[in-house]
C-alpha cells in the first residue's frame, strides 16, 4: 500500500509504503482508514493498494469513490456518520481544524464594543435568510448580544482553505499592494514643496527617526 501525502511545510509531495495482509475471501475493498499519529498535519491525496488481481486499486482521498446509490453495504454506515459531522449540529464553537459546514447569519460584522459608530445591522434571518457565512458560535460582544465578537481569523472548513503555495502568493500580491500605496505616499512626500527638507540634517534624521507620513497616519 502506497500512502501519497504532503506535510503542511513540505514543499512537495512525499510517499509512505506499508503492507497488510486480507483474506482472498475479503471482496473489493471499499474504503482505508487512516490514524495520523504523526506530530505534523498531514494532507492524504491518495491511496494505492497493490497485490489485486484486478491491478492497483487507486482511492483518492479528497472525495467519495461511490456515488450514495452505489456505496456498498459496509461503508453506509460510515459515509452516513460522516455526512453528519461535515453538516454539524449546530452546538460548539468551531475551531480551525475542523471541516464543519455549518450555517450562520452575518452577525459579525460590526465591532460595537470599540464604538457605537461600528455597530452594524444582522444580514440573515428568516425574513432574508440569505446571505450565509459559516458558523462560528464566538462569544456575543459586550454592547449587542446578538452580535458575535469579532476575530482575527475567519473560519472556513479545512478542505477549503488554501493551500500554501496559494497562500503564499495571496499574501506576497498584498504586500506589493501596499508597497505600491507606500511609495505613491513617499513620492508625495517628497516632491511636496511644503514638506521638503530644509537642510542636510534632516536628510540623515531619514535613517534615524524615518519619515513622517501625513496620509499614511489619516490611514
Amino acid at each position: 500500500m502506497h500512502v501519497n501525502w504532503a506535510g503542511k511545510n513540505d514543499k512537495g509531495d512525499a510517499k509512505h509504503e506499508s503492507k497488510s495482509e486480507v483474506p482472498a475471501t475479503f471482496g473489493d475493498v471499499g474504503a482505508v482508514l487512516v490514524e495520523n499519529e504523526h506530530p505534523t498535519e498531514l494532507f492524504i491525496r491518495t491511496i494505492i493498494l497493490n497485490g489485486s488481481h484486478t491491478g492497483p486499486l487507486t482511492i483518492t482521498c479528497n472525495s467519495w469513490s461511490y456515488l450514495p446509490s452505489q456505496t456498498p453495504s459496509g461503508l453506509r454506515k460510515l459515509r452516513e456518520k460522516e455526512l453528519e459531522n461535515l453538516r454539524g449540529d449546530g452546538k460548539g464553537e468551531r475551531k480551525a481544524f475542523e471541516r464543519i459546514y455549518d450555517y450562520d447569519k452575518y452577525n459579525d460584522l460590526g465591532d460595537p464594543d470599540i464604538n457605537e459608530e461600528l455597530a452594524r445591522p444582522i444580514l440573515g434571518g428568516e425574513e432574508h435568510p440569505y446571505p450565509r457565512r459559516c458558523r462560528t458560535s464566538r462569544a456575543p460582544s459586550n454592547k449587542d448580544p446578538l452580535s458575535e465578537k469579532r476575530s482575527l481569523s475567519i473560519y472556513v472548513p479545512r478542505d477549503e482553505e488554501f493551500s500554501d503555495a496559494k497562500t503564499l502568493t495571496f499574501y506576497s500580491e498584498t504586500i506589493n499592494v501596499g508597497l505600491d500605496a507606500l511609495l505613491t505616499q513617499i513620492r508625495a512626500t517628497l516632491t511636496d514643496p511644503n514638506l521638503g527638507f530644509p537642510s542636510f540634517l534632516a536628510v540623515d534624521s531619514l535613517f534615524t527617526q524615518g519619515m513622517k507620513l501625513p496620509q499614511a497616519q489619516n490611514q
